[in-house]
């Protein structure tokens, strides 16, 4: 009898101990998830308000020869009651227009220095997309911890919610056709 609850009692301390490894793995890889959506996060930010920067300077350059041609919602991509998932819609709908008018429209002739900022608008687009998607990758993983056991005990007790992902062109174009 003492043997049975020496072994009993040796299987639930390699239990406990076995639980205890997996707690500490998985909130390790949480908090390294956590620091990775951060700093992509910090970086968006950074990229955003320079995409900002960079589309209302061109838009400038339009209205200034160019009457006639405006970009729609250009004033919305301001807003501070936007949320930065918004915000990022507006920004791609304002990009893809100056991209349009600078491309396209014959009445609007940039000069060099112009044509540079539309140039540094492009490349910062096309870092914004792939921080973008770093975040959104890492949120996924997040996403599936919260949903997952025993992942979802660490993450309730950090008071973790699910987020939100970026949508980028791309992907709406997808959610558009498989719609239709």
């Amino acid at each position: 009898m003492k043997y049975i609850i020496l072994g009993l009692l040796i299987v639930i301390v390699f239990i406990l101990a076995v639980m205890v490894i997996l707690i500490k793995y998985n909130s390790d890889k949480l908090k390294d998830l956590m620091i990775k959506i951060n700093e992509a996060e910090e970086n968006i930010n950074i990229l955003v308000n320079k995409k900002i920067e960079l589309i209302l300077n061109i838009n400038n350059c339009i209205e200034d020869k160019s009457l006639d041609i405006k970009v729609d919602n250009i004033d919305e991509i301001t807003n501070k009651e936007l949320n930065i998932y918004e915000q990022n819609r507006i920004l791609n709908n304002c990009y893809n227009q100056i991209l349009e008018i600078v491309d396209y429209n014959n009445n609007v002739i940039l000069d060099d220095e112009e044509y540079k900022n539309v140039k540094r608008l492009k490349d910062i687009s096309i870092s914004l997309n792939g921080v973008q998607n770093y975040y959104n990758d890492n949120v996924n993983i997040l996403n599936n911890y919260i949903n997952k056991f025993p992942t979802n005990l660490i993450t309730k007790s950090k008071k973790l919610k699910k987020r939100e992902l970026f949508v980028n062109e791309k992907n709406e174009i997808f959610e558009i056709l498989k719609n239709e």
